[in-house]
């Protein structure tokens, strides 16, 4: 099987950003999909949701004609990116059975959503109530965006200027909060991917306890548990991060509250 020049290219700068560590604040392409929003690219494979996201950091990439068929076209000089769409022979076996043989892999073209122009998507409702924190997020001058996603409950913006929920759990917003404020005092350490995931959802956790008296425990322990390799030591070493990142977080709450005081009083 052989893959064409273009999709190898691709391929390898995919390979490079993730031995760099450069592939930003997702919460696992392969693990999370989006209940109630359907796009094409939920149906590719989680290695051309990958891609994309990668090269072009749009969560809803699309072909020509899909795009057309909501009625939004492709910008003049707007640049491609290619997914690996596979080929496949079909024949029929010696019980009249359909059999089908991989021949290798095509590339196709898609553009993000931001490629594109003409009318609205539908967008995620947003919340009948704002979470418990969204007054942090002002604070911190944090864009909080709720939108259709694919492949992730949410992500927050490598310079921790906008979160984007595809959910409209607090929890979620909760977890993407922690990646923020961390970002936003130089605690993040790009180089450990996993690190950061354990410390976020345990913070949510703590908090939708805490704040919404919703318990998370057994969703979070699995999710611990996969960042962590099954390690308790690992989440050990991560409590004093953990406790930072709470304490920073209620804090600007609690001084919040006090000025709302000030205010009425």
């Amino acid at each position: 099987m052989k893959l064409t020049d273009k999709a190898r290219d691709m391929l390898d700068l995919v390979s490079n950003k993730l031995l760099n560590n450069d592939i930003g604040n997702i919460v696992d392409f392969a693990r999370f999909t989006v209940s109630g929003y359907d796009t094409p690219m939920s149906h590719w494979s989680p290695l051309n949701q990958l891609l994309v996201f990668m090269t072009t950091n749009s969560l809803d990439c699309r072909g020509f004609r899909q795009w057309q068929s909501v009625n939004r076209y492709v910008k003049k000089g707007a640049k491609a990116t290619y997914i690996l769409v596979p080929l496949v022979k079909t024949e029929k076996g010696e019980r009249n059975e359909e059999l089908k043989h991989l021949l290798g892999f095509k590339t196709v073209p898609v553009f993000p959503l931001h490629a594109t122009e003409g009318e609205p998507l539908p967008e995620l409702k947003l919340p009948e109530k704002k979470p418990n924190l969204y007054e942090v997020a002002e604070v911190l001058n944090i864009q909080v965006i709720y939108e259709g996603m694919t492949g992730a409950y949410g992500s927050c913006k490598s310079d921790a200027t906008i979160i984007r929920l595809g959910n409209t759990h607090p929890a979620i917003f909760y977890h993407e909060l922690a990646h923020a404020v961390r970002l936003k005092k130089g605690w993040y350490r790009k180089t450990d991917y996993a690190g950061e995931e354990i410390i976020a959802e345990t913070v949510a956790c703590t908090l939708s306890k805490l704040l919404d008296d919703e318990d998370i425990t057994a969703d979070t322990s699995q999710y611990v548990k996969y960042y962590a390799n099954d390690s308790v030591q690992k989440v050990i070493n991560f409590l004093s991060e953990i406790s930072k990142t709470l304490v920073a977080l209620l804090d600007i709450k609690s001084n919040e509250s006090i000025k709302e005081m000030e205010v009425y009083s």
